[in-house]
């Protein structure tokens, strides 16, 4: 059976070569010595792993040296030789500048040959600073450089010795400040000659991209009384050496701190946690102040509130925004320690609305609670003012013992129930009845206990705002309209239009009497009544005459409310100004009135003949039956002047409602234009203007100086109004 390794006719590689000479020219090796040689050259040249080859290696010099030959077959250096293997991982790649950068370093000797007098050298570039070493189990000692000294520098660092295939491992921590690439040469060396130098030798190329180390700020109080308003200050601040930007701060809400106070600029609250984003940057070395969170610390005494608060980038924000290479001052927290406390608050309504009479019934609610703590031994006091008279006050009420004595209404509770926010300690009701009219009558109630101490005594107090007591009565008025303008053509009929209301502040029921005073010159051909019973008409004698009706008690005439109009239809009989009164007065009122002086009113007209009269319209046409919303629409507006006099200063208004917006312009707007495109027989010079009216109209108004009679389609001025009207509008009367 062969003893030669069954791929000894592989190639031969650079290392395994020299340790085959040639055959001594003596002769040739016994075969004795000649296995070992062919199995030294076999675990050189096979494709077997490493460590085999090693034992190979290892056996076959032993049988050279066994049988005296190892000098004629091997050099001497072929006992020493070594070869070490430098690998180094930097962590983090790329690293943001002034970043903590590990590099773990690894020496293994894959020679056959122990290697002895191992140093290790990293060259630290300049501007970078040496942090520390960590030698873990490789025995390594390294000197040259101290922690935070900046380079460039050199750290040395010796190894034990290493056997073949052995290797230790070490780390190195350096801070990079440099943006962009930095290089760190490192190596390694042996007492020992190398077999291959060119793996001893390794440069880390680290990327530094840009840095900002920005840290959070909280303040916050190292002890605080239970119910007790604090705050919790928060601040920024960035150690570069970049700008900061797209900063966000959040700040859960901690457990037991009940937020009250408004948030400071760019901080929202989603749920329980306040979100703060900076807007802009914040410089190298620079500081921005948040602001406070104010609220009310609400759990028990001996707790202990633990508020968080973390900053970082916003989310979405850019690649290239500056990253934080230390993010371990990115979170802080504070510890508050609670001290005993109970804020007791009282709070005061009334049941009904106002306004408030004489002769009202109504109660007062008072509505106390507590933050923090729950109090011991608590008393409401409420001195009711004499404008009301107490009614009867349950004794048992939600857990209250009440009395009352005088105006003073005292209720007592032995406790409250669990620390918290907002505690509530039960509802007490008083009803009242008021007996006195008044003006900014004020009803407050108060709340104490015994224990523990209130941090904020200042709002143990509760009113229901002053308010107005009134005695029951109605102010009914009278107002007079006539024609507008205010004239009037001999013959011709008009109308005067009489309303009656309520000023209140009581509703109203009973009789309602309308006295008009008939000028001279005037008859009252008819009326349209609207329920009011009148004298017969026509009316022609000059005088007062009164027309009347009753208001039941089932449907009274509401504060603020007016009866149906009685409009009388009118005829001059004489030109000139007649002017019109009347007045308006009460018969078995439910309430009194008041101020019956406001209640008359009166209107004049001027008559003409109507030898000295114009008789004014207006006709009006679109160009189009359908108009799609949007498209142009054009009204044509014809003022006719039918005689028998000239008119004058007349004034055409239009208001154009349902338009795509109220805008005024050429494109993209409700109205287009008003344009006078016939002066007809006017003299002066006719002016259109507008303005918006409401969210989609707009509001025509046109001048006419003088227009003396014309003819309808002849000589008559026209006015034409572009608009464009709105979607959807259906049907338009304009």
């Amino acid at each position: 059976m062969s003893d030669t390794p069954p791929c000894i006719g592989h190639a031969v590689n650079h290392r395994t070569s020299e340790f085959l000479m040639p055959t001594p020219t003596r002769g040739r090796p016994s075969t004795r010595v000649r296995a070992p040689l062919r199995a030294l050259a076999a675990s050189f040249f096979c494709a077997i792993p490493h460590a085999r080859a090693i034992r190979y290696a290892t056996r076959a010099l032993s049988a050279l040296a066994s049988v005296g030959i190892l000098s004629a077959a091997v050099p001497s250096m072929a006992l020493a030789q070594v070869d070490l293997v430098l690998n180094v991982t930097d962590t983090p790649d790329p690293v943001p500048a002034t970043g903590r950068v590990t590099y773990a370093v690894t020496v293994a000797n894959n020679g056959i040959g122990t290697a002895s007098g191992i140093s290790y050298t990293m060259n630290v570039p300049a501007s970078q600073n040496f942090l520390s070493f960590s030698a873990g189990s490789s025995g390594a000692v390294c000197t040259g450089m101290t922690a935070n000294q900046a380079g460039p520098g050199t750290v040395t660092c010796t190894l034990p010795n290493l056997a073949f295939d052995a290797s230790r491992a070490f780390t190195i921590a350096l801070r990079l400040n440099t943006q962009g690439t930095v290089n760190v040469v490192q190596s390694v060396t042996s007492t020992e000659p190398d077999a291959d130098a060119a793996n001893n030798n390794v440069t880390s190329a680290t990327t530094v991209g840009a840095g900002a180390n920005v840290a959070v700020l909280l303040t916050a109080p190292t002890t605080a009384v239970s119910g007790a308003t604090y705050s919790y200050g928060l601040s920024v601040t960035n150690a570069g050496p970049s700008s900061a930007t797209r900063q966000r701060v959040t700040f859960p809400l901690p457990t037991g701190f009940t937020r009250t106070g408004a948030l400071p600029s760019g901080c929202a609250q989603s749920v329980s946690t306040v979100i703060c984003d900076i807007a802009g940057s914040i410089a190298l070395n620079g500081t921005v102040n948040i602001g406070a969170i104010t609220g009310v610390i609400t759990v028990a005494s001996s707790s202990t509130v633990t508020a968080i608060a973390s900053v970082g980038l916003q989310p979405g924000s850019p690649a290239a925004t500056p990253q934080d290479p230390n993010t371990s001052d990115n979170n802080v927290s504070r510890n508050t320690t609670i001290t005993a406390g109970s804020d007791l608050r009282i709070g005061k309504s009334r049941s009904v609305a106002g306004p408030y009479f004489v002769g009202s019934t109504f109660n007062f609610t008072l509505s106390p609670v507590y933050f923090g703590d729950s109090p011991t031994d608590i008393t409401v006091t409420d001195v009711i003012p004499s404008n009301y008279t107490i009614g009867t006050v349950a004794i048992s009420q939600n857990g209250w013992t009440c009395g009352v004595g005088g105006q003073t209404v005292t209720c007592t509770k032995s406790s409250g129930g669990s620390a918290g926010s907002n505690q509530s300690l039960g509802l007490i009701t008083i009803p009242v009845t008021v007996n006195a009219a008044g003006t900014a009558v004020a009803n407050t109630a108060t709340i104490a206990a015994v224990g523990p101490t209130d941090p904020v005594p200042g709002n143990n107090t509760g009113t229901d705002g002053p308010t107005t007591l009134l005695t029951p009565s109605a102010d009914i008025t009278l107002s007079k309209n006539g024609p507008s303008p205010a004239l009037v053509v001999v013959g011709v009929p008009f109308e005067w239009r009489l309303t009656a209301t309520n000023g209140g502040p009581s509703v109203y029921s009973g009789g309602v009497v309308l006295t008009d005073s008939l000028p001279a010159g005037v008859v009252i051909n008819s009326a349209t009544l609207n329920g009011w019973a009148c004298p017969t008409f026509p009316i022609t004698t000059s005088g007062p005459f009164s027309c009347s009706r009753t208001v039941s008690a089932g449907s009274p005439l509401a504060s603020g409310a007016s009866l149906p109009d009685l409009i009388l239809n009118a005829t001059s009989t004489t030109a000139g100004v007649l002017r019109n009164a009347a007045s308006v007065g009460t018969v078995n009122p439910s309430v009194p009135d008041l101020n019956p002086g406001n209640g008359g009113s009166s209107n004049a007209v001027t008559s003409s003949q109507g030898t000295s009269s114009a008789n004014l319209r207006v006709v009006k046409t679109a160009d189009i039956a359908n108009a799609p919303a949007g498209e142009i629409l054009t009204y044509t507006l014809e003022v006719v002047n039918a005689g028998p006099d000239t008119s004058r200063a007349i004034n055409v208004s239009d208001d154009l409602q349902a338009l795509i917006n109220n805008g005024s312009g050429a494109t993209g707007f409700g109205f287009v234009s008003a344009t006078v495109v016939a002066q007809g027989n006017a003299i002066g010079t006719i002016t259109c203007a507008n303005a918006a009216s409401g969210s989609s109209g707009r509001s025509v108004s046109c001048t006419i100086p003088t227009l003396p009679v014309c003819t309808q389609g002849s000589n008559c001025p026209r006015i034409e109004i572009a608009v464009r009207p709105g979607g959807n509008g259906g049907a338009r009367t304009n």
